[in-house]
């Protein structure tokens, strides 16, 4: 079940993306970039206690947080909520992808992934994820030769 949720994520994480894209919203790569690891800035709240850490992740982390966004976005005719919003629902896909939810407060006794771990583990991700699409892309070059 756990494997079909990851799938559902990825789906989600994927269709969160192709629909910036097709907003052609004018912005640099790495602005993107920025935007889509916005929501790790709750993480501060950690500095605080735990209790603080996890509000202020959940709030960010949280669908719902980006859906108000999206519909923002949509109903004032505002690209930038509806591109904000859409990064941080595909951000929220791509950390519960990585096996990384909402954190609950019964859970914060255990021990909490250092901001390394979480940066190492997302770089593994990514750098995976990109030689997986360059297979695809050299496996599509040779066929259409």
């Amino acid at each position: 079940m756990k494997q079909l949720i990851k799938w559902e994520e990825l789906s989600i994480f994927i269709l969160s993306i192709f629909l910036v894209y097709k907003l052609n919203f004018r912005l640099e790569w790495w602005q993107y970039f920025l935007l889509f690891f916005t929501p790790d800035i709750g993480m501060i709240g950690y500095l605080i206690d735990t209790k603080w850490g996890a509000i202020t992740y959940n709030i960010l982390h949280h669908k719902a947080s980006s859906t108000v966004l999206i519909l923002c976005g949509l109903l004032l005719t505002n690209d930038w909520l509806l591109v904000i919003g859409l990064l941080f629902f595909a951000h929220a896909a791509f950390d519960r992808v990585l096996g990384f939810g909402l954190t609950q407060f019964l859970q914060l006794k255990q021990k909490l992934p250092t901001v390394d771990e979480i940066v190492e583990l997302k770089t593994n991700y990514l750098s995976r994820l990109t030689l997986s699409f360059e297979n695809v892309i050299i496996s599509y070059h040779f066929k259409s030769i």
